[in-house]
């Protein structure tokens, strides 16, 4: 009974982070920043409307065979419940927040299997709770946290097959919410090769072909979706939205695999230090101690592997960070953030471990191994704090801020979507940065204007400036007859942003581009000859 009073405390505060975000929030105002979260949107409503799994935003509505379909259908449910916005985006984000109490409870769960007792299971669920980036996430319309649920609770029943509790159901178990997990996101494919070598290794052969059973006839039921639904262009923009593994390759070069895999890897350990440290800027200190809480967290997890001879996690770290590694974007915090708990497990131990060291250390004669004690133990206390003030700075500055450039630039877009609806050919086709969020408040088609990551990884901004330049003649290429260049734009992956100053210099220079109406720093271009 203590335990579950215990428990429901820490829930509540560190649940109050997201409830307040999520107040800032109010409306989905930053809805179609992620792209993504349209598009799993935008499909919902297609299934509510009975036009099938497809990408309605799109030009010729091409069957969606990007994002597998479980948390569209999902959310299909509420657009059959509410018929007018923005009723049915408010309860979509609830809908969507509601997978963060859900994650915190089941990393309890996953904590108590390892073992971590009480204090320290409440504190890391705390730091979960309080992070601002998972706060953030758990206002939007992403499936990451979902993903997170059902991939935790495919690797502990993959666990319990492993050792406390074998059986066929309990490995049928796994592989069904592996199964749900792939169906939510394909990042959980490594759960397919990684569940059943770790069983097998355990020699529990019966529990990996049940756990195959599970998971493989979903996976063939998608795979064969795509291979028989799929767009049959091979140009950026189709590849971008329908094909996950044309675009892989479309941005893969063999020259550039040094660069990606660096570049990708310090992504991930940026992306593992920001769900931690918040970088408030350009602040070089926070952007380190980010990267050193994540080489600890992997250090850590190591040890904690081989204390409790749990390897299902680890192992399928592995196969998942070796995907993030080899594929075109570099990871961020949103790509770290399911495995997150998995995470923390081992950071905590790697502190852990390190502060028995500094106690021993104290407590030797030898000065020089007390200086060197005392200095490590200021050093945590001062990253300690430091992350703190950074987490306090993103909710009590960043967050207001953003949240009301939001309500501004929705306030005005919804002007612009207004007359767009009225003034413009239904058979328009719109370039635009948000084009999800015009798409679903105009009904006219939308793409965005897309940068191949290559870019980024080859690192020359001379190419990359010229392929803005070509705007002209990616325009052309795609038929598009209207483009909306906002404030809000940022097309890069590079650091500072170096798209849109020149996407404005050429709308702005060249006669081809003709403005048709302005609102609050944002201009819509009609496209066509020049004069």
């Amino acid at each position: 009974m203590r335990e579950k009073a215990v428990l429901a405390a820490v829930l509540l505060v560190a649940l109050a982070p997201s409830l307040y975000v999520f107040s800032l929030s109010a409306g989905m105002l930053h809805f179609g920043r992620f792209q993504d979260d349209g598009i799993y949107w935008l499909s919902a409503k297609s299934l509510a409307e009975g036009q099938g799994y497809i990408i309605p935003s799109l030009p010729r509505t091409p069957w969606q065979t990007k994002y597998p379909p479980l948390f569209p259908a999902l959310l299909s449910l509420i657009w059959r419940a509410y018929s007018s916005p923005p009723g049915e985006l408010v309860a979509a984000g609830t809908f969507a927040w509601a997978f963060l109490p859900l994650l915190l409870l089941i990393t309890w769960r996953l904590f108590a299997d390892f073992q971590l007792g009480g204090r320290r299971s409440c504190i890391l669920l705390l730091v979960i709770g309080w992070s601002p980036a998972v706060a953030y996430m758990s206002t939007t319309l992403m499936a990451e946290l979902m993903f997170a649920c059902l991939l935790l609770l495919s690797l502990h029943y993959a666990e319990e097959a492993a050792g406390r509790r074998p059986g066929m159901w309990t490995a049928l178990a796994s592989g069904l919410f592996a199964a749900a997990a792939f169906l939510t996101k394909t990042a959980a494919v490594p759960l397919v090769l990684t569940v059943p070598l770790c069983l097998l290794i355990r020699r529990r052969r019966l529990e990996a072909v049940c756990f195959l059973c599970g998971v493989l006839p979903c996976v063939a039921l998608w795979v064969l979706w795509v291979a028989s639904h799929r767009s049959p262009g091979s140009d950026v923009v189709t590849l971008y939205y329908t094909n996950y593994l044309g675009y892989q390759m479309h941005n893969f070069q063999f020259a550039l695999l040094p660069a990606m895999l660096w570049k990708n890897a310090a992504g991930l350990l940026a992306g593992i230090g920001g769900l931690l440290v918040v970088d408030t800027g350009d602040a070089q200190g926070l952007k380190i101690l980010g990267r050193l809480f994540g080489m600890l967290a992997l250090l850590g997890l190591i040890r904690l592997a081989r204390r409790t001879l749990r390897f299902q996690h680890v192992a399928f770290l592995g196969g998942y960070f070796l995907t993030l590694l080899a594929w075109h974007f570099p990871p961020s915090e949103r790509f770290v953030l399911p495995v997150l708990p998995i995470l923390l497990m081992g950071l905590s131990e790697e502190i852990l471990s390190l502060a028995a060291l500094v106690r021993r250390s104290l407590r030797t004669p030898d000065l020089a191994h007390r200086g060197v004690a005392a200095g490590l133990t200021l050093a945590f206390l001062g990253s300690a704090g430091i992350a703190a003030w950074a987490g306090g700075v993103t909710y009590l500055r960043y967050f207001p801020q953003f949240f009301e450039k939001e309500r501004v630039q929705l306030a005005s877009d919804r002007r612009l979507y207004s007359w767009i609806a009225a003034s413009t050919p239904s058979e328009s086709l719109f370039l635009a940065y948000r084009d999800t969020r015009l798409s679903l408040y105009t009904g006219r088609h939308a793409i965005r204007l897309i940068v191949p990551p290559r870019l980024y990884y080859q690192g020359d901004a001379g190419k990359t400036g010229g392929y803005f330049q070509s705007l002209p003649e990616f325009i052309r290429r795609h038929g598009v007859t209207h483009v909306l260049v906002t404030a809000g734009d940022h097309y890069s992956l590079d650091v500072p942003d170096i798209g849109l100053p020149i996407v404005r210099q050429v709308v702005s220079t060249d006669r081809r581009f003709r403005p048709l109406f302005r609102v609050d720093g944002s201009t819509l271009y009609e496209t066509g000859r020049p004069d």
